[in-house]
């Protein structure tokens, strides 16, 4: 039977190999050439608030339209209107 220490242990042990200095500088041009993480947080952040501006106008429009007296409750938390 199988002991405790060889439960867990791997059946066999895969073998890898080093990756090439070619794969290597492709990876390192890529990273050189394009991506730009602040920017793209940027847009996200931008996309979001848009969004979320469509969402709160979308459903103030249908409030207001369907409601004669419609309440409008917030929360003061942190600081932050909810």
């Amino acid at each position: 039977g199988a002991t405790f220490g060889s439960a867990f242990a791997p059946a066999h042990t895969a073998s890898f190999s080093k990756p090439s200095s070619s794969s290597l500088n492709v990876a390192a041009e890529d990273k050189k050439v394009g991506f730009d993480q602040e920017q793209f947080i940027a847009e996200s952040k931008e996309m979001r608030l848009k969004h979320l501006e469509e969402q709160a106008m979308y459903a103030l429009k249908i409030s207001c339209e369907n409601y004669d007296n419609a309440v409008f409750p917030n929360a003061m938390i942190a600081g932050d209107v909810v």
